[in-house]
């Protein structure tokens, strides 16, 4: 009976625990449901926020355009915009002559033409700052490079009137188109082009105003200024004057110097080579092309054997090791980077010759005009 009665006990106390036990997991999950319940709204709104994050900004386009055919192009701000997250809702443009871009010009303190208004969910559309700033509930763009259209006047800024003032009788000048073709790849954009003989009377009026003293020379007016970053460079080549024209003085030989009255720049060459010496190289060769890649303009040029009377002349005058070589004579002085380098291969004799003697330069085989001996470029040190 005892044992009978020991195993009913156990079976009660199971049941109380079982029962204990499911309700404790009855009260968890009403408490999770709860919490659920509570949590539900908070996640969905989250969701909300984040799937409103990701619509596309929906935005109206206004392009306010000119009648300059050449200024900035502004379709490539409108094409950098409909790259973002954005959804052009409208678009539309408008000539800066209508009443509605006055408007629109006014309201947002406008500046530069042609421009692009944007309006619509801005708050969506941040990353349009990078490249637009801000306006009256809208985002403008700015940044307009030259040429524009000054908002104000209507005038067209930046583009530059370019004088090509020349000597024409002077046929191996330096020709100044090639600059003006640098400007352009530069950014600069040329308006009207003129070209004025030296000797013409306007010609004349040009030198005598701004001091000219070598032809050809570049005049460029005030307009130059709406490119910052040239005009502040052009004081290395040129003077700007107290009428705001930016006047080349700096001119690459060949040129026509107006106080010497002749030409300048042109260096006579004589390429002294040795007939006793097979292997070595052909000075005229190898010369010759450094120096059409240094851009220096060559008069005459001559070619003399150092086993000839004058050829053992200019070796004895000149002192000259090492054979073949190269003599520069005439206008060297027009070179300033060839001077300046010209102290690591060569000397300058009295009577202002330019002797080259760092011959080895070459990697080629060269002679000792004393000795006969020709050095192979394997044998240098």
């Amino acid at each position: 009976m005892s044992r009978e009665h020991g195993e009913e006990k156990n079976m009660k106390r199971t049941r109380l625990l079982l029962m204990g036990l499911v309700a404790a997991l009855l009260l968890i999950a009403v408490v999770n449901a709860g919490q659920l319940a509570l949590l539900n709204p908070i996640v969905e709104e989250k969701m909300a926020e984040a799937k409103e994050a990701a619509r596309p900004a929906e935005l109206k386009l206004t392009t306010i355009t000119t009648s300059c055919s050449n200024c900035f192009p502004i379709e490539d701000v409108t094409d950098r915009i409909k790259t973002g997250n954005v959804n052009i809702v409208s678009e539309r443009a408008l000539q800066s002559t209508e009443p509605e871009a006055k408007n629109l010009i006014l309201k947002h303190g406008i500046a530069r033409l042609p421009t692009v208004v944007a309006e619509g969910e801005l708050e969506k559309a941040g990353f349009l700052l990078s490249f637009m700033e801000e306006g009256n509930d809208a985002f403008i763009f700015s940044d307009v490079l030259a040429p524009y259209v000054d908002a104000a006047s209507g005038n067209v800024k930046g583009s530059v009137a370019a004088i090509l003032l020349a000597k024409d009788t002077c046929e191996k000048c330096t020709d100044p188109e090639p600059l003006l073709t640098q400007f352009a790849q530069a950014g600069v954009a040329i308006g009207q082009q003129d070209r004025i003989d030296a000797d013409s009377a306007e010609g004349k009026e040009l030198i005598a105003r701004y001091g000219i003293e070598k032809l050809p020379a570049l005049i460029l007016d005030q307009e130059l200024n709406e490119y910052p970053e040239i005009a502040q460079a052009w004081k290395l080549a040129g003077s700007i004057e107290e009428d705001g024209s930016f006047v080349q003085r700096e001119v690459e030989p060949p040129y026509y110097s107006i106080p010497d009255r002749k030409v300048k720049g042109f260096v006579d060459v004589i390429y002294l080579s040795d007939s006793s010496c097979e292997e070595c190289y052909d000075p005229k060769e190898v010369h010759s092309q450094i120096l059409s890649r240094m851009g220096i303009a060559k008069g005459s040029e001559e070619v003399i054997d150092a086993v000839s009377a004058k050829g053992k002349e200019l070796v004895e005058r000149y002192e000259i090791a090492k054979l073949p070589t190269l003599l520069l004579s005439g206008d060297v002085e027009e070179y300033p980077l060839l001077i300046a380098s010209w102290k690591q291969v060569g000397k300058v004799a009295n009577d202002s010759t330019y002797v080259f003697e760092a011959v080895e330069f070459a990697g080629l085989p060269y002679m000792d005009a004393a000795t006969g001996k020709v050095t192979q470029p394997s044998q240098q040190p």
